[in-house]
């Protein structure tokens, strides 16, 4: 019989606060709301704005060295923060006031917004900086959660919002912003130039010359993780992002998905790029449609391109005189016509003859068309002594369309072209470039099934049973990555397989939980990394936690909230709530773990009387596949439920 284990999750339920000795405002009016903000600029407190989900109709506007602007500037007072609580109000600029922007920060002011919705900003004006930030431009430090900015415009940058030195954006929605006056206008939903971090939020149907949803200048630092760059547009470079040259971006855990550009609709790239656990996928470019990088450097991880399309060149990357690193990446179904070199893959060196390096660790392409190169395509437009630099390893190039090699080269002369870490690469025909070797497998089917949720926050293909992929590394491997796109570990079998996800057979006659020990962690015992009450991820969140909660990676970090776009659903921990009548939590489940129990229980106080789950309901709000979301509830009652907690156990 299987040891029973018991995880309790607690949640205490409060109301916000205003900051100890607070000016407090309630303004109802625009009127109100500039008076507030004229005061608390100058009153020496920290001042919490209270707009209790009313609506703000700008119909004046208030000029500034920052060009005009809907309210007031709001300023440093001695490094003293200002908090404006929205509960949903809405602040727009009327259609017959005078063009201006909805809100500006000042240097070394801090500004907290939550709960509010800005849009009709429009910040015209053809003079620095008067021409920056249609929605908001912060020269401060500003915090924003649970806002939209929306139907805003700037002539130069930062249709939605500029920001100059330091910002978090959490659980926020930018959409339907512009950036178009300038022949070379920036940042259509947000323009960089200090740190930003942008969390959970989404940015979606913007316009700008360059950089649609975001534009990073150089020397600017962006953090963008748990978030959606979605169907943004420009007429030139960088439909989703565009990252200068200098500048440093990280994507984690994204969807990049329907942007359009001429170069790089996914995302344009000249400097410093890391992106993780990321989707890019059925974004349109004439060149690059998934994502371009240039004289910076590139890496990507755990990340899928899928369903991408370039018209001329590069279905998915393309590589330009640039140092590229893909490590366990799937490129699937990616289509370059036209010229139709590089249907997955293109590595140019340019016309300046500079190197173009591009390294392939673990990474599957297949599926992928292209008229002349439906795979990979190394080549240079110089016809001179140009140099690329081609490394693959573990690498599966098979069962792409098109005329000519999986791999291929392309007017090269004097180029170094190398095969790393003794090969071990599986191709459908027979693509040698310049690197055979003895271990790869040529005119081999790798026998993938479909692009699919095999597990981990990408779409993947799985080997076959029988596949040629499985145990076809090199048996004295011991290079990163130790895990596969997946998070799942790698070396399930007697020796690492090539390609991007490591195949684990189906076990039979084991519990689920045992199973899902066995894929993660190479064991059906409740021992080691594989306890229940072990956190090999470091994160403080125990392994039945996970299991119970359908955390789709164990081993690793895993801080997305539970989330729901249509009927997407993304497990993690429960999320508590209360209105006036109800106290719950909500959850996702998995439907076949049937080994798991997850209850409620209340009480009315912590010393007594004893916890109970009467009166509590379960019921699923959404479902899909075999993930629910469910809601444990409670009402209040004549007992005053006071505390609500939740059990997960196995029977």
């Amino acid at each position: 019989m299987r040891a029973s284990a018991s995880i309790w999750v607690a949640v205490l339920l409060a109301t916000a606060a205003p900051p100890a000795r607070a000016a407090v405002w309630a303004p109802s009016n625009i009127l109100e709301f500039a008076a507030a903000i004229t005061v608390a600029n100058t009153n020496g407190q920290d001042d919490l704005i209270d707009l209790g989900g009313h609506s703000f109709l700008i119909t004046n506007a208030y000029d500034s060295v920052f060009g005009t602007n809907g309210l007031p500037v709001i300023s440093a007072d001695d490094g003293h923060a200002m908090i404006i609580l929205g509960g949903g109000a809405i602040i727009e600029r009327d259609t017959n006031a005078p063009l201006c922007r909805i809100m500006a920060i000042d240097y070394d002011a801090n500004v907290t917004l939550v709960g509010v919705t800005m849009r009709y900003g429009n910040a015209a004006d053809t003079n620095l900086p008067a021409c920056f930030g249609g929605g908001i431009l912060c020269y401060g430090n500003l915090w924003a959660r649970d806002c939209t900015v929306s139907d805003c415009s700037a002539w130069y940058a930062g249709g939605g919002l500029a920001l100059i030195e330091h910002a978090v954006i959490s659980d926020c929605v930018v959409s339907n912003n512009t950036s178009t006056g300038h022949t070379k206008s920036l940042g259509g939903g947000i323009g960089n130039w200090g740190r930003v971090d942008i969390r959970n939020s989404t940015i979606t149907e913007s316009t700008a010359v360059y950089g649609g949803g975001v534009f990073n200048d150089s020397y600017g630092v962006a953090e963008i993780r748990d978030s959606t760059i979605r169907s943004n547009s420009v007429p030139n470079m960088g439909g989703g992002v565009f990252n200068h040259s200098n500048a440093v971006m990280v994507l984690a855990r994204c969807s990049v998905s329907g942007n359009q550009a001429q170069w790089g609709a996914g995302i344009h790239s000249e400097g410093d790029l890391t992106v993780t656990w990321t989707t890019i996928r059925d974004n349109e470019a004439l060149w690059c449609g998934g994502a371009y990088s240039g004289a910076g450097t590139s890496t990507f991880v755990d990340s899928t391109f899928s369903a991408n399309n370039a018209a001329n060149q590069a279905g998915a990357l393309y590589n330009q005189e640039g140092s590229l690193l893909l490590v366990s990446c799937t490129l699937s179904g990616n289509m370059a016509t036209g010229a139709g070199y590089g249907g997955a893959l293109l590595n140019l060196c340019g016309n300046t003859g500079a190197l173009a390096r591009c390294e392939l660790r673990h990474c599957t392409l297949t599926e992928n068309q292209g008229n002349w190169c439906p795979g990979v395509c190394i080549g240079d437009n110089t016809l001179g002594a140009a140099t690329n630099i081609a490394i693959l390893s573990h690498t599966i190039v098979g069962n792409n369309l098109g005329a000519g090699l999986q791999l291929r080269k392309a007017h090269m002369v004097a180029t170094e072209i190398f095969d790393g870490v003794q090969g071990h690469n599986v191709l459908s025909d027979g693509s040698t470039l310049d690197f055979d070797h003895a271990s790869n497998q040529y005119f081999t089917d790798p026998w993938l099934t479909p692009l699919a949720d095999n597990g981990g926050p990408t779409l993947t293909h799985m080997p076959i049973n029988g596949s040629a992929v499985i145990n076809a590394g090199n048996p004295l491997y011991s290079q990163f990555p130790y895990t596969d796109q997946r998070g799942y570990q790698r070396v399930a079998g007697s020796r690492i397989d090539a390609g991007a996800v490591e195949f684990v057979s189906s076990p039979t006659n084991f519990a689920p939980i045992e199973e899902w020990r066995l894929v993660h962690f190479g064991t059906t015992e409740n021992t080691g990394d594989a306890a229940n009450d072990a956190a090999p991820a470091g994160d403080g969140i125990v392994n039945l936690v996970k299991y119970a909660f359908s955390f789709p990676d164990p081993r690793f970090p895993w801080n997305r909230r539970v989330s729901e776009v249509g009927l997407s659903l993304t497990p993690g921990l429960p999320t508590a709530g209360f209105d006036h009548s109800n106290m719950w939590f909500t959850f996702i489940a998995n439907t076949t773990r049937t080994d798991v129990v997850v209850s409620a229980e209340w009480c009315t106080n912590l010393l007594g009387p004893a916890w109970t789950n009467g009166l509590v309901t379960n019921y699923t709000e959404t479902a899909r596949d075999d993930l629910e979301r469910r809601r444990l509830s409670v009402p209040y009652g004549t007992n005053r439920v006071k505390f609500l907690r939740i059990n997960a156990r196995l029977k």
